[in-house]
């Protein structure tokens, strides 16, 4: 995959990052015993990527299981880094900034 197809997807996501109103999901999480959802938050086109992309990634989950209550599953972050050539979408959400401003705390 081209490196501009990458570089759509980290603009898609930071885009939708900029437009969210930071102040009141700020405001609804303090008043939801630190829980939001931020419905639509990621562009349609960021998660078909991310399916299409999930199949590179799928041999590579570490599938975890608590009978009785849930079931689990997760990747490295060195292993979808080292993919990043098969499944870029992925590693994206890892290299904007922006996103990360949003989920820290208020400085």
């Amino acid at each position: 995959m081209p490196a501009t197809a990458t570089a759509t997807i980290d603009e898609l996501i930071c885009e939708s990052v900029k437009q969210t109103d930071e102040a009141n999901l700020r405001g609804k999480y303090s008043d939801q015993d630190e829980f939001v959802i931020v419905d639509e938050f990621l562009p349609q086109e960021v998660l078909n990527r991310w399916e299409v992309e999930l199949e590179t990634i799928k041999p590579h989950v570490h599938r975890n299981y608590l009978p009785g209550h849930k079931k689990g599953g997760s990747v490295a972050y060195d292993t979808v880094n080292a993919l990043h050539h098969q499944s870029p979408a992925f590693i994206t959400v890892h290299r904007c900034s922006d996103f990360f401003v949003a989920l820290s705390a208020p400085r």
